[in-house]
């Protein structure tokens, strides 16, 4: 995420993770997402994470933006806590799950 620093309210972040592969052929792209809850606690989503690129270097990113998807599949930083996303993928012979990267999310004016 760069040197970025999240707060909650932030919206359009987008999340970028290199799986460092070549995506082309794979499917079902998605991140799983563990965020903590506003009344405490964590909350599981699973949103699509497509391909940065189709062409030109980039089908190895998988990429999310905060606030976008539809309904469930909405990922808010609408809590301030550690936040942990698991890139996942189908390819032919093989599916599952990769390296989980973490980052936190921060109240206003911290």
């Amino acid at each position: 995420m760069s040197d970025y620093k999240p707060y909650v309210g932030d919206e359009g972040t987008k999340i970028e993770i290199d799986m460092q592969e070549n995506l082309t052929s794979w499917s079902n792209l998605k991140f799983y997402v563990s965020k903590p809850k506003s009344g405490g606690g964590t909350e599981e989503k699973v949103v699509l994470a497509p391909k940065k690129g189709e062409s030109g270097g980039d089908e190895q990113i998988m990429k999310y933006t905060i606030g976008s998807g539809l309904g469930e599949s909405v990922v808010d930083f609408d809590a301030p806590g550690v936040y942990y996303i698991q890139p996942y993928g189908e390819v032919s012979g093989w599916k599952g799950k990769g390296d989980t990267i973490s980052f936190m999310v921060y109240s206003k004016y911290k």
